[in-house]
């Protein structure tokens, strides 16, 4: 995981990478804290399904009846084809008064420095799993006379 400085850490939380599963898990227990500390906090969630820009406008300034924040989750938006755009005309994110969390996977360069400049960002990168390569399974093979393995490994 890689952390990034920002203005704001407590408005806007960022989960950048292709390691999905794991930035999930790390969103999901974002949410768990901030329910248990404000049970009557109200979620919003928008991904690239449900993105509509003016209901996620709407969610973004919403305010609790009850005091506390309201939790933004933003899910995967770059894959809807004006979430990029959305992204470049949204002004005064680290001025919310709600907790935003912005879950992507692979945004630009552009993008990325935007984040930044907004909240906390975690990176979830995948491992790359090594190869291994055994030299010597055709030999192994013949040895053990493994007539089919041999031949495949050829």
């Amino acid at each position: 995981m890689i952390f990034m400085k920002a203005k704001n850490l407590d408005g806007v939380r960022v989960f950048l990478g292709n390691d999905t599963r794991r930035s999930r898990e790390a969103l999901r227990r974002v949410i768990e804290e901030e329910k248990a500390g404000n049970p009557h906090c109200i979620v919003s969630w928008f991904d690239d399904i449900s993105f509509d820009s003016t209901l996620l406008c709407e969610a973004l300034a919403n305010v609790s009846l009850f005091g506390g924040r309201n939790i933004v989750v933003i899910d995967g938006i770059l894959d809807h084809e004006m979430g990029e755009e959305f992204y470049r005309t949204l002004h005064n994110l680290e001025h919310v008064a709600n907790l935003v969390l912005i879950r992507e996977t692979t945004p630009k360069k552009e993008l990325r420095m935007f984040f930044a400049g907004v909240g906390e960002v975690k990176e979830f990168l995948l491992k790359k799993a090594t190869e291994k390569k055994n030299d010597f399974i055709i030999a192994d093979a013949v040895a053990a006379k493994d007539k089919r393995t041999a031949w495949v490994e050829f």
